[in-house]
């Protein structure tokens, strides 16, 4: 290792004398110097800070990590002072324009001690964190960061754009491209634009979903929404560097770079709540009790229990608090199957909504009436299993449905444009709420739920700051690692109990359950949102 770094400090040194040589060589040279007196300008542009993206409370969630870069007018002085404040990684590209002899800009450490006519060093303000908060959502940039390559900055490309500022500083020059001396260089510094886009997520909100993801969840989402679809946060995991885009780009075993919040994936027992929906709206009493065996007979096909030996009579509400599969089969083969299907299409099954222009989440898959046609489909369907595919987005959307009257709300990411980082020039409209079902419907369910999370023994859902209600899931996928079955671990719910606030899911990909993977990171995100988010 000391081998390697001598071998690099002497490569370092044989550059730096050859550099000085030629700088040396052609600030000395007779035959140039007759056209020395000959003056000209040349601007270089130090830093482009695009429009901003704001937060719903317009906090700034771009252009906040501070960082150095120098303007650079390669001679003798500059290159000795300069090299001691460039990053390791980035001095053998300095040195290769330093021997260019062009003006150019680097990255610093930190700010030098002082500046000099051909060296100056500005504070500025990074588009992005290394470790960028919401950074699924805002994206990242591309073609050497001047335009939206993803997400929120490819949306509003236009616009973020049209906001740009840029300081510049032009040196004066004689003939043979060196300073003059005497002869200061120009600084022009644009204040940075407040125009911006504003979204509906809440920094703070979105900070503790990243830190409780990052801690608990290996692959996974989390999203949270307001029961009106306002999307609080948005996470997935694990999760990418825009300013360091190749690693991520090569990283094909973790895919950091897809937004699992946007993806499809079976869901499993989160899906019996729009069974249930369907049944009570059918007619069905949530008194209706089944008797669970460990197992049913669906013409000849069996279905297992989770529990093996059976729950024995359950109601609707012990059935859901049991995640009994047996029971939900008996109630879907009762029911009509254009019923099931349009309950799970008006719940946003299968539906997808832009946005930003250009920005949707996947639809995922709901199976057709037709699809349905065997009692052996109906059966899989009703406890969420088979074809049936859904987004975090959208199981989210169906529990907003369940604390909001029946109603289920479009999802809504951006407040609208503003100007002067205070106040909306320009809005962005949602479509209208659909009628899932009647109002007594939904908080017949949510009762259910909240029984599920309250009561349940063992139940890990359950806050120690708040009250809650959900529905877990552990949803067959039929992929295998060797012998074992991947299962996708859920848990989609509200707080507080009696007047919810936010509506979270959680997806744990590759779970062990949804109880023991989903629920506590539900139940850490309830309480600390609870005690760090008062309002």
């Amino acid at each position: 290792m000391k081998r390697k770094i001598l071998t690099a400090f002497c490569l370092i040194a044989v550059i730096m004398g050859v550099l000085f040589f030629r700088l040396y060589s052609l600030s000395s040279s007779e035959k140039l110097a007759s056209a020395a007196n000959r003056q000209g300008t040349k601007t270089l542009t130090v830093y482009q800070s695009r429009g901003q993206i704001y937060d719903c409370n317009y906090q700034k969630m771009v252009n906040t990590a501070k960082g150095y870069i120098a303007s650079v007018l390669p001679s003798p002085s500059s290159a000795s002072l300069l090299l001691d404040y460039v990053p390791v990684l980035k001095r053998s590209s300095v040195l290769d324009q330093l021997q260019k002899g062009t003006l150019f800009t680097t990255v610093l450490e930190r700010p030098l001690p002082n500046d000099t006519i051909d060296l100056h060093s500005f504070p500025y303000y990074k588009r992005y964190e290394d470790k960028q908060s919401a950074v699924h959502i805002i994206g990242h940039l591309t073609n050497g960061n001047l335009d939206g390559g993803y997400g929120i900055e490819k949306a509003y490309d236009s616009f973020l754009k049209e906001n740009t500022t840029k300081t510049t500083i032009t040196y004066f020059l004689d003939a043979l491209g060196r300073s003059i001396q005497g002869k200061q260089p120009q600084l022009n510094l644009e204040n940075a634009s407040s125009a911006g886009v504003v979204l509906t997520i809440d920094s703070r909100i979105q900070t503790i979903c990243e830190e409780v993801g990052e801690k608990m969840l290996a692959k996974g989402a989390i999203v949270v929404m307001t029961p009106n679809g306002n999307i609080k946060a948005c996470a997935s995991f694990p999760t990418f560097s825009p300013n360091n885009l190749t690693e991520s780009l090569n990283d094909q075993e973790n895919k950091p770079m897809f937004n699992r919040a946007f993806g499809s994936y079976n869901v499993g027992s989160t899906f019996k709540i729009s069974t249930a929906a369907a049944a009570l709206e059918s007619g069905i009493s949530p008194n209706y009790t089944y008797r669970c065996t460990g197992e049913i007979n669906v013409n000849g096909q069996i279905f297992k229990c989770h529990k093996h030996e059976g729950h024995g009579v359950l109601n609707m509400k012990q059935a859901m608090a049991e995640s009994c599969n047996p029971y939900f089969i008996s109630l879907g083969l009762k029911l009509n199957k254009e019923k099931m299907y349009q309950m799970a299409k008006d719940l946003s099954f299968s539906k997808t909504t832009e946005l930003a222009p250009g920005f949707s989440p996947q639809s995922g898959y709901l199976p057709t009436v037709k699809e349905l046609f065997n009692p052996a489909d109906v059966a899989n369907f009703s406890f969420g299993q088979g074809l049936l595919m859904a987004t975090p987005i959208q199981l989210t959307q169906m529990m907003c449905s369940i604390v909001n009257d029946g109603k289920t709300p479009s999802p809504k990411l951006v407040e609208g444009l503003s100007q002067d980082g205070k106040t909306l020039f320009s809005s962005s409209q949602s479509s209208a709420a659909i009628d899932a079902m009647k109002p007594e419907t939904a908080a017949q369910i949510k009762s259910f739920l909240v029984y599920s999370v309250m009561n349940k023994a063992n139940q890990y859902a359950k806050p120690t700051k708040t009250t809650a209600g959900g529905k877990t899931a552990t949803a067959q996928t039929g992929n295998y690692i060797g012998e074992e079955e991947i299962n996708q671990g859920w848990f989609c719910g509200f707080f507080p109990a009696e007047e919810p606030k936010y509506v979270v899911t959680v997806l744990c990909e590759n779970a062990e359950s949804g109880n023991i993977s989903a629920s506590p990171v539900f139940r850490e995100i309830a309480d600390r949102v609870t005690a760090e988010c008062p309002s």
